[in-house]
């Protein structure tokens, strides 16, 4: 994006994430198993929403876009947009929250390139 600082637009990134999560539902059907969607968007689609974060630093606003992206796919399996529901299906269903998702590539980034021997 055009800024006087270094910021990203993930509007690209967030209409190929519905657009593989949508595949997944056309192919598979939106009434198969939650656990079966989840694994496939889990596997095929985060990943392209989530491409390049761990170097990135977020404002709230981009963060809780990506968050909104995310929770999309839940409310679309389990056909609701609350989301104390949402919340919870991610916690019991063990998927983690976004916000804490990237916290956790972050983290790995961090410590692979703490390793890395470049000198």
């Amino acid at each position: 994006m055009s800024a006087k600082c270094f910021k990203c637009d993930f509007q690209i990134a967030r209409q190929n994430f519905y657009k593989a999560a949508n595949g997944i539902f056309g192919k598979i059907g939106i009434n198969a198993s939650p656990m079966v969607l989840l694994t496939m968007i889990q596997s095929y689609c985060l990943p392209i929403l989530l491409y390049s974060v761990e170097a990135l630093i977020f404002n709230k606003s981009i963060l809780d876009k990506l968050e909104n992206t995310y929770k999309m796919a839940f409310a679309k399996i389990f056909k609701t947009f609350n989301s104390d529901i949402i919340a919870n299906t991610q916690f019991y269903m063990g998927y983690l929250n976004l916000k804490y998702e990237i916290d956790f590539r972050r983290i790995k980034y961090l410590l692979k390139l703490k390793q890395c021997n470049n000198e």
